[in-house]
């Protein structure tokens, strides 16, 4: 079937689209013609009348007739750049709430960069505290108040990815220190197959059928914090990081961009996003298209997969309205729309014979998933004098639908299964805090989820076993099944500041699931934080964790219904998924080396009973979760960034080890003698990769903003009971972006990107291990462009 099998450039309109692209790429980066030639840029930095940066000015900037030519907000340096201002002169206004505004009149020549500094005097009286806190926004570091992991990454260290926010939100994450990568978009952080917890400005996001961070779109992000280590009481069941994403809102800036993206394996994605406010509403919408030919990862390392087109719709719509000086409610309401073909292994040989069929080519093989998730958050935020609360209500819609090739999944496998999975989700979610003293804050808070799931099965087998058949007539077994599942908890912690520079914060959270199985757990956290200089800060702390599976997640196949036919399994006992307990422990340190440098370190301990973890046991894309009795993680991470004018770097390394014991629930999905082994042996969990590291590099010069980001991953687990270490893999990345204001069509910006610029392999997993299905291979080396217009 070589004619699905060719590679790019043997398509003549696959070529020609290749060559447009890359000669619009390189014609909108090298292009100095004399326009360009005048374009300059605006530098500057906005501080407080005691000298300290503002973070999230919003800064506009006005042609000597009032019009507006740009808009930016200030960094956690309190800095801003405006790119490309051609020779003129101009007004720059600065503003945010708090702080009197200011406008400046700057001239822009041919000579040199126009730099300004503004200070903005505030309305109220300034603080230490308050200082303080708007001073400490390094990259890397951690929460003085809860002692945990924190590393931001906002909207600047986006746009400087070599894909920009075309970048998917796992690839965004693969960025902080500690995260390995998997297939099907799987991201691990420290060594825990899945556990995330996403949040949407503050509000928790249940995990369901599939991995979120491909349902949510990148572009909508203003900033993003990924919390890892022992994480205080307010965070409770998914806890190996909380993805704390904070969305564009539109209150600091107007306007949008329209954007069309693409390049190497058919791809072609458009989109927009709007923002900006009309008198006490903000709004922001974004929507997505995505369509290429590398849906999944390659199970082969051939340039292209067979039978991986993909098709993606992404939507988001924030709106909010200020009730009062201190009260404001928003609605964010989502969905992503997702459709896959199966790519296809060459030259897999018949195990069945199918009456009527003679043979059956594997690269023939059409298997499809079909993917939707929605979600709605309506919350009210609100403060007075001593307290702050958010109470937020919201609402998820979730389902995959998986279709076989009935004929060929039969002949190579025994089994074709058609399978649909659905969830429909509504909670509540609380939280307050409130200032008992300026050093002592209380914080309490309730959740509670209630949740519909359910699984289709409809499987066509033959008569007969294992390998082999009685019968080539093959017939149907339904195993459907339908659950009510709940999920409630409660907190209260404590923060008090010891000293000015010493903070405790203890806290107890009770959590309690009523699912296929009823549980409960009382959870003590502790974090103590220790600012020994300016520039040196420690902490360590521990908590006890309580982490419920996902309702959909637990497979309540019956093993026996398949008995006497090609679908039996060896194994019959299921026992039922139990919640995961753990002990966490995390010390760690943070060094201020200069206003610009910053490095961190921080190592950690899990202690873990009933395992949670996941597989997928089957043709289909479709995630099950079973239990190991005990398990044990640790690890160490090392990370370190640095940003001053135009350069910005960042550098990540990490070593993890998570081993477990005796599998303890859906046992059928394991042979005997690997089910044998597990129960005596400690093994290496699927996922476990000992060595990561991340970094990247971003420097502004003649107007281009040149970029570059690498992955290095030491390999994940492979073959009898994870065994194998499958090799290491690396991967470069390129890119570059530029702005221009045109005559008549206005200001655009084009962007080229290379990924895995080196062509170097990399197999992510080898088709072999626990829950692994078949192999898959990363990205070969692509090539995107991109032309973007802003408005």
């Amino acid at each position: 079937m070589e004619n699905k099998a060719v590679t790019w450039f043997r398509n003549p309109t696959n070529e020609l689209l290749s060559i447009v692209l890359l000669i619009s790429g390189l014609i909108l980066i090298m292009t100095q013609n004399g326009h360009a030639r005048t374009l300059l840029s605006i530098h500057g930095a906005v501080r407080d009348a005691i000298n300290l940066p503002i973070e999230n000015v919003r800064l506009r900037l006005f042609t000597h007739d009032g019009q507006l030519l740009g808009q930016t907000n200030t960094n956690a340096k309190g800095e801003f750049t405006f790119i490309g201002p051609p020779v003129g002169s101009y007004s720059l206004q600065a503003e945010i709430p708090g702080y009197q505004s200011a406008t400046i009149n700057i001239t822009v020549s041919g000579k040199r960069p126009a730099t300004v500094s503004i200070v903005l005097a505030s309305e109220s009286a300034l603080t230490m505290n308050v200082s303080a806190q708007r001073q400490k926004k390094p990259r890397a570091g951690f929460s003085d108040s809860t002692g945990t992991g924190d590393y931001r990454i906002d909207h600047e260290d986006i746009h400087s990815l070599p894909q920009g926010e075309n970048t998917p939100l796992n690839q965004v994450l693969l960025q902080a220190p500690g995260v390995a990568q998997d297939s099907f978009g799987q991201i691990h952080v420290r060594g825990e197959h899945g556990n995330i917890q996403y949040r949407l400005d503050g509000v928790l996001i249940p995990p369901t059928l599939n991995d979120f961070s491909q349902a949510f779109d990148t572009r909508f992000l203003s900033s993003v914090n990924m919390l890892t280590g022992a994480l205080p009481a307010q965070y409770g069941y998914w806890t190996s990081a909380v993805v704390d994403m904070h969305t564009k809102t539109g209150e600091f800036e107007k306007g949008g961009d329209v954007e069309v993206y693409g390049g190497s394996q058919s791809t072609l994605e458009p989109s927009f996003q709007m923002e900006g406010a009309s008198g006490k509403t903000n709004y922001y919408f974004n929507g997505s298209f995505l369509t290429d030919q590398l849906g999944i990862e390659n199970p082969t390392p051939l340039p292209n997969a067979i039978h991986d087109r993909t098709v993606q719709g992404k939507a988001f719509v924030y709106l909010s309205e200020k009730l009062g000086s201190e009260t404001k409610m928003t609605m964010i309401v989502g969905n992503s729309t997702n459709q896959f073909q199966i790519p296809n292994l060459l030259g897999q040989s018949p195990v069945y014979g199918l009456n009527g069929v003679n043979g059956f080519n594997s690269a023939l093989l059409n298997e499809n998933q079909f993917e939707q998730n929605s979600y709605g958050i309506l919350a009210l935020n609100g403060s007075t004098r001593k307290m702050d609360y958010q109470l937020s209500i919201f609402t998820m819609y979730n389902n995959t639908l998986f279709t076989p090739d009935i004929g060929g999944d039969l002949i190579f496998n025994g089994i074709a299964s058609n399978v649909y999975l659905s969830s429909f989700l509504n909670g509540i979610d609380e939280d307050t805090s409130y200032h008992l003293s300026q050093t002592d804050i209380i914080r309490f808070g309730v959740y509670g989820e209630g949740e519909i799931g359910g699984i289709n099965n409809t499987s066509t087998v033959f008569p007969g076993g294992p390998g082999f058949q009685t019968s080539n007539i093959p017939f149907s077994l339904v195993d459907n099944h339908t659950a009510t599942g709940w999920v409630d908890g409660i907190y209260i912690t404590n923060e008090w500041s010891i000293m000015s520079n010493l903070i405790l914060n203890t806290g107890l959270r009770f959590d309690m699931m009523d699912q296929y199985i009823t549980a409960n757990q009382l959870s003590p956290r502790i974090n103590l934080t220790y600012r020994v200089t300016e520039k040196l800060a420690l902490h360590a702390g521990f908590s006890r964790y309580f982490v419920p599976p996902v309702l959909e997640m637990e497979n309540p196949v019956n093993p026996l219904l398949y008995n006497g036919t090609s679908g039996a399994t060896p194994v019959t006992t299921n026992s039922p998924v139990l919640p995961e307990r753990s002990s966490y422990y995390d010390v760690g340190a943070t060094y201020q080396i200069s206003d610009s440098w910053q490095v961190g370190l921080d190592s950690y301990y899990t202690d873990v009973q009933n395992m949670i973890d996941e597989g997928q046991f089957g043709q289909a894309l479709i995630f099950s979760q079973f239990n190991y009795a005990f398990g044990q993680i640790k690890g160490i991470e090392f990370t370190t960034s640095y940003k001053r004018d135009r350069l910005s770097t960042y550098f990540n390394g990490a070593l993890s080890n998570s081993i477990a014991k005796n599998v303890n629930s859906a046992q059928f999905n394991f042979p005997p003698t690997e089910l044998n082994y597990i129960a005596n042996n400690w093994i290496r969990t699927d996922h476990n990769q000992t060595i990561t590291l991340s970094g990247g590099v971003a420097y502004e010069w003649a107007t281009v903003l040149w970029n570059a980001d690498a992955l290095y991953g030491s390999g994940l687990q492979g073959g009898f009971a994870n065994t194998i270490n499958l090799p290491a893999y690396f991967q470069l990345n390129l890119g570059a972006v530029r702005p221009w204001d045109l005559p008549v069509i206005g200001r655009i910006s084009g962007r080229i990107s290379v990924i895995n610029a080196l062509n170097t392999p990399c197999l992510l997993r080898s088709g072999t291990g626990i829950g692994v299905f078949a192999p898959q291979y990363g990205p070969l080396i692509a090539l995107y462009t991109g032309i973007s217009k802003m408005f």
